[in-house]
């Protein structure tokens, strides 16, 4: 009789632990979605799942925007030399493709003339799942970052950061290159929109320029938010560079950039500019001796008072280098020294002449004239360096952040156009000094240079055509407006209304700017 109980026991027990088994395969099929698997193959279905985990094309891989299935290859659309596609799929699954009519496996080679402003479906399946993605291809540069969202901040955090060049060649780099990298939100009054400005430090030391820029490993992903045309920041570069053509490398610093589409965890979020870091390595500043301030804002300074000034800020400027807080004192007075003789004293020009470079000096005032660049007048958004603390040493100023440019100013807490393209007093120089005679010729003079080339209408027309080109071949900037559509600034964007308003104001600008000059 004991014996037949024990029995029973051992049988409801089985039976228990069966149920309860029973119970969590359940509940793991209903949270993992089988059931839906189940329910489509009694139905003759397939689950739409997201089953590879990458493709390449030529070896090299592709970025993948999840929210519309699309996979991108940058690739030289103008100066394109491939012959054939070499199709792989990276998965774990037995899968069956299909592009167009050719039916494959994993991998596949096309041969025929292809079309590479065309779009490609590709369909996957498997006995269970089915996906259909797309392929397009784009002229320009992307980078994918994937990182921990939760981390990011304002404080470095870890990501993967991978950069495709389809310019590879002109440029004498890799058409794909992969790093470990830290990144970290950017930005002041920008850092509040949903579309984020990022900085990216790589782990490696390259041999190698990154889209034929320096070798640095600090780079600066520009978001472009406040601006529908996403033109501004590149073309008021550009302007910039284009006025240096004629200076001695010591006499002045590029704004060097470029176009990229940036992937973030996956996911496409838009067009942005990637630009040179100005820091120490830039300026090739004396390791020791070497003095970076900015002008950080609009605050006022006291050029009698900074003899022993311990702090990372002074006045309107931040100490960017040295790092070393302990040589602050020192180099803060190095400096200041020089641009006091300028800024301050009766004798304009001859502390101009003595203390920085006049042609770089000039050039700065006239770029902000004629791009009416209304965050960077007084001291504010300007870089100011020293290569080192030899007597004869002179201040080197360099604009950076030229987005508030061509029309776009701040109102009522957001940025905005307006055709007002007639400011001119007070942004020539900082506040408390005035030009001399002799300045002021230095300022006609050097304007009369440029307007031949370097700042000619006809001319700057030509560079708006040719970045709007670059950026719309392949709906890059169409893609962006559309992305960030949740943007004021950016819904409703019409591209051609756009290029036109930035031929059109500047120019009514330059007109301004020549009669005022003239008549200095």
């Amino acid at each position: 009789m004991i014996s037949i109980n024990r029995k029973r026991t051992k049988t409801v027990l089985l039976i228990f632990l069966i149920l309860i088994v029973l119970v969590l395969i359940g509940l793991t099929f209903y949270y993992s979605g089988y059931i839906e698997v189940f329910r489509n193959i009694v139905n003759g279905q397939k689950t739409e799942k997201d089953i590879i985990d990458g493709i390449s094309i030529n070896d090299v891989e592709l970025n993948y925007d999840s929210i519309s299935n699309t996979y991108y290859l940058p690739i030289n659309l103008v100066e394109n030399e491939e012959t054939k596609l070499d199709i792989k799929i990276n998965t774990n699954y037995n899968i069956d493709s299909k592009i167009g009519d050719k039916e494959f496996k994993k991998e596949i080679e096309i041969t025929e003339p292809i079309d590479y402003t065309k779009t490609y479906q590709l369909d996957v399946e498997t006995w269970l799942y089915n996906k259909s993605y797309i392929i397009k291809f784009t002229n320009l540069p992307s980078i994918s970052l994937n990182f921990n969202e939760n981390d990011v901040g304002f404080e470095y955090t870890y990501s993967e950061f991978s950069i495709t060049d389809p310019s590879y060649k002109e440029n004498n780099s890799k058409y794909q290159y992969f790093d470990d990298a830290e990144v970290r939100y950017r930005g002041g009054s920008t850092a509040g929109y949903p579309k984020k400005g990022y900085r990216v430090k790589l782990e490696k030391n390259m041999d190698f320029g990154l889209l034929g820029m320096n070798t640095s490993r600090t780079w600066i992903l520009d978001g472009l938010v406040t601006d529908p045309s996403c033109l501004r920041t590149k073309i008021a570069s550009d302007i910039w560079n284009r006025m240096n053509e004629d200076l001695s490398e010591e006499k002045h610093e590029d704004l060097r950039s470029e176009f990229v589409e940036l992937y973030v965890n996956g996911e496409y979020v838009g067009l942005y500019l990637l630009k040179e870091t100005i820091d120490e390595d830039l300026l090739d500043l004396d390791k020791d001796t070497g003095v970076l301030i900015k002008g950080a804002n609009w605050n006022q300074i006291d050029f009698n008072n900074y003899s022993n000034v311990e702090s990372e800020t002074f006045g309107p400027f931040e100490m960017k280098y040295p790092e070393n807080k302990n040589q602050y004192p020192e180099a803060w007075k190095n400096i200041l020294d020089k641009m006091k003789k300028y800024y301050t004293e009766n004798t304009k020009y001859e502390g101009l002449e003595n203390n920085f470079y006049i042609e770089n000096v000039v050039n700065q005032k006239i770029f902000v004239l004629i791009t009416q660049a209304l965050d960077n007048y007084e001291f504010k958004n300007i870089y100011y360096s020293i290569k080192n603390d030899n007597k004869d040493t002179k201040v080197l100023i360099t604009p950076w952040d030229v987005d508030l440019t061509f029309g776009m100013l701040w109102s009522n807490e957001e940025v905005k156009y307006t055709e007002q393209y007639g400011r001119v007093e007070e942004i020539v120089e900082p506040v408390g000094t005035k030009s001399d005679d002799k300045t002021t010729e230095a300022y006609k003079e050097r304007w009369n240079i440029l307007i031949q080339k370097a700042l000619n209408k006809e001319e700057i027309n030509k560079l708006i055509d040719e970045q709007y080109e670059y950026i719309s071949i392949a709906n890059s900037l169409e893609r962006e407006n559309m992305r960030n559509a949740n943007i004021e600034i950016k819904s409703n964007v019409n591209e051609q209304e756009e290029i036109q308003e930035l031929k059109d104001w500047y120019s009514k600008r330059f007109d301004v700017i020549n009669n005022y000059i003239n008549s200095l």
